[in-house]
């Protein structure tokens, strides 16, 4: 049976929205849509959803925007390296540590008067 055009295409969003609506859990509310929408194209058969749900949603997608997700892993490893590189300089400087670490000392020629 075929689904495009039909009332039935409403069928996955509808669900998502309502379930997401009654559980407050909005990812698997998406899931149970998207798994919904893949029984739907398949013809409710399991392996062929599964089949459905990676080949022709999800790989094309990542695929897609793989170029965006490479430049956004880069750009957090960026900020970590400098958060590093910040609380490291911290660490090291007289304001992180005790005043009397820092006083400046007596000569050791005062030592002997």
């Amino acid at each position: 049976m075929e689904f495009v055009n039909t009332a039935w295409a409403l069928l996955p969003p509808i669900v998502a929205i309502v379930l997401a609506l009654i559980t407050k859990e909005t990812y698997t509310s998406l899931f149970i849509g998207i798994l919904v929408g893949g029984l739907l194209v398949a013809g409710f058969m399991p392996v062929a959803t599964l089949n459905t749900i990676i080949n022709d949603g999800l790989v094309p997608a990542v695929a897609d925007n793989a170029g965006i997700f490479i430049f956004l892993v880069m750009l957090g490893i960026l900020v970590a390296l400098v958060n590093r590189a910040a609380r490291r300089r911290s660490a090291g400087s007289p304001q992180s540590t005790s005043r009397a670490a820092w006083a400046p000392r007596s000569p050791p020629s005062s030592w002997a008067s």
